[in-house]
């Protein structure tokens, strides 16, 4: 996805950029956030992409477009199946809080 995604903006740079823009946007998502690792996962992808010289703006859309790319595909499909199950959001908030009392 990194290297399509970079492939659509035409950055032109090499695999091991998106490569290293992975292992970077991954190990900034480990530092707690919130949901969808908004904020350090932008962080590293940002922060990877800058030793290769591109402007703030070109990286910045990037990055924004990435992190769409990865998170709406998921989600989406995530919903399709809660209401393929016949589940909702809230029978399963429910069911959690009456397994934890």
């Amino acid at each position: 996805m990194y290297l399509l995604v970079g492939v659509g903006f035409g950055l032109n740079l090499p695999p091991g950029a998106y490569v290293l823009t992975t292992a970077f946007a991954n190990l900034f998502a480990m530092i707690p956030s919130a949901p969808g690792y908004i904020g350090p996962f932008d962080a590293g992808a940002f922060a990877s992409l800058g030793l290769f010289g591109l402007s703030s703006n070109s990286v910045a859309a990037y990055v924004l477009v990435l992190h769409i790319s990865l998170l709406v595909p998921v989600t989406v499909l995530g919903f399709f199946y809660l209401w393929r199950y016949g589940l909702s959001l809230r029978s399963l908030w429910s069911s959690k809080s009456s397994s934890e009392g």
